[in-house]
């Protein structure tokens, strides 16, 4: 076996070469044996080595670094500033977190050695109803043990109904009750509860709480009501429309389809009427409404007529049974409530009835502790391109503006809209950006 391998690799050698060669190089036809006889003794060792060596990414040949990133990472740009060799290790873990922030701010430190921040649109959008509701109460309280003012900034307790709140603030009063302001509070405290914390034990005072209300046609959104000091406000009344029209005088030389016309000096609009009929001497008797119209909100809506000859008409609206009557009713300053366990009614002097009871608290302050609901809200308006719920913006220095199908072909995320805001500070620190929409 080898003495065939020795013949075989001797004939090798001088295999084709020409016969001037072999007969005036005896030198050059010496080297040539020796390298062939010394190819065949470790041949198959180089060829596992070189094997070994090219499955190494560390240790591969560079002409072979285009077949790897080829095979792993096609969609990867050329032109990356990290170095391939070093982030093809860590594919297997980019693929794995794909279309997270993650993956992004990994992409961009490979491709442009830069820093990317991932943004959703819908965290400053406005979604109607989703605001948590934070409320603030107030309690009156008589102490029984202890000193009140050492409730400020405490946890408190209901030793009856198990409720709890933080005093955030403590006012003592001219007839000796405290009056405490609670923040974050669980449960609901009632009329036979102790609040205690620690030592300190103070007895609940009864509120006045608003039951039910019965209102006469006077009132106005804002309008305070005060009785003996417990002060109440009008959120909203019932606002008019316009049932019908009563013609105090129909006047002379109107014509059928003059159009009638409504002017306030409050809020209301939409009516839409008409002269029905005239008499022979053009004098209104009677009025055709369209529409009533909606939201009036004073009594003093006057109807005119516009006629190309008509005059002197007089014209009273009518509205609606329910008209400037309270719709909703608050307490806005409350006090102690001296009935105990009884009803209270006060009647006003316009008529108005409003019944009262006895509360362990009352409502100082309704708001919200995030600023996606309310109507006064800074946050934007869903409009199915930016702001909505499936679109993201990748914020980052890096200048993207050659990258963006690559960018699009490896991250985006399918039923997404992707947006690319590029940031970069020049020498005199002035910010500029640009964006790039990739749907």
């Amino acid at each position: 076996m080898q003495i065939n391998t020795i013949a075989k690799a001797k004939y090798r050698a001088t295999a084709g070469l020409p016969s001037f060669v072999i007969e005036n190089h005896e030198a050059f036809v010496e080297f040539l044996k020796s390298y062939f006889l010394w190819s065949a003794s470790r041949g198959n060792e180089l060829i596992l080595e070189s094997l070994k060596n090219a499955n190494d990414i560390d240790t591969t040949i560079d002409d072979l670094l285009p077949s790897y990133r080829n095979a792993i990472a096609k969609a990867f740009p050329d032109n990356t500033k990290s170095d391939f060799r070093h982030f093809s290790k860590f594919l297997k873990n980019f693929y794995g977190i794909k279309g997270t922030e993650e993956s992004f701010r990994l992409f961009f430190n490979i491709i442009f050695g830069e820093n990317a921040t991932v943004k959703n649109p819908k965290d400053r959008m406005l979604i109607p109803s989703n605001g948590t509701v934070y409320k603030e109460y107030s309690i009156l309280v008589n102490s029984v043990s202890g000193n009140a003012f050492d409730l400020l900034n405490k946890e408190v307790i209901g030793d009856s109904s198990g409720s709890t709140a933080e005093v955030s603030n403590i006012v003592k009063l001219t007839d000796g009750t405290f009056k405490l302001t609670l923040d974050y509070v669980v449960g609901e405290f009632s009329l036979t509860d102790n609040i205690v914390s620690g030592s300190i034990k103070c007895a609940i005072v009864p509120q006045y709480k608003l039951l039910s209300f019965v209102s006469e046609n006077s009132y106005h959104d804002g309008d305070l009501i005060n009785i003996d000091g417990l002060l109440l406000v009008v959120n909203r009344i019932e606002y008019g429309n316009i049932e019908s029209v009563n013609i105090t005088n129909g006047g002379t030389g109107y014509k059928k389809n003059d159009r009638l016309y409504a002017s306030t000096s409050g809020t209301g609009s939409g009516f839409i009427a008409f002269v029905n009929t005239v008499d022979s001497n053009g004098a209104i008797q009677s009025i055709n409404i369209v529409r009533s119209g909606f939201a009036f909100d004073k009594n003093d809506v006057v109807l005119s007529v516009r006629s190309e000859s008509g005059n002197g008409a007089v014209l009273v609206p009518v509205m609606n049974q329910e008209f400037m009557k309270i719709k909703k009713l608050s307490i806005a300053n409350n006090k102690k409530y001296p009935y105990g366990n009884d009803g209270h009614s006060v009647t006003l002097q316009d008529g108005t009835i409003i019944n009262f009871g006895p509360i362990a608290h009352s409502e100082l302050l309704t708001s919200y502790s995030n600023r996606s609901s309310p109507s006064s809200t800074t946050a934007n308006l869903h409009d199915s391109y930016y702001f909505q719920n499936f679109s993201y913006e990748i914020v980052s220095r890096a200048n993207t503006k050659n990258f963006t199908n690559d960018i699009k072909n490896l991250m985006h995320i399918a039923g997404m809209k992707m947006f690319i805001k590029n940031t970069y500070e020049n020498s005199y620190k002035s910010n500029k950006n640009f964006s790039v929409v990739i749907s």
